[in-house]
């Protein structure tokens, strides 16, 4: 399973608004990816000490910090982090 992690404030920028956009049409594109949206201020942005927006990680990796990221950024990361899984279930 792959989590991707968008956070951004409960009222998004734009930027917010295309990187939540962005990682939902990515992780439509494979199995077992999901995305939560988190505020910035939220106990799971305490968490990880977000200090800019949006921040997007992946399986607790900065994929990109203060812009949108790309879909091939993000379909590379969701990739390694298939693979990981696949060989912990599979050694």
């Amino acid at each position: 399973m792959v989590v991707i992690r968008v956070f951004g404030p409960s009222t998004p920028c734009a930027k917010c608004k295309a990187a939540e956009k962005m990682a939902r049409e990515v992780a439509e594109k494979f199995e077992n990816v999901t995305v939560e949206k988190y505020d910035v201020f939220s106990d799971e942005a305490e968490k990880y000490a977000i200090m800019m927006t949006p921040t997007v990680l992946v399986n607790d990796i900065a994929v990109d910090v203060g812009k949108v990221p790309s879909a091939e950024k993000l379909q590379e990361v969701i990739r390694k982090e298939l693979k990981k899984t696949k060989e912990e279930v599979n050694p």
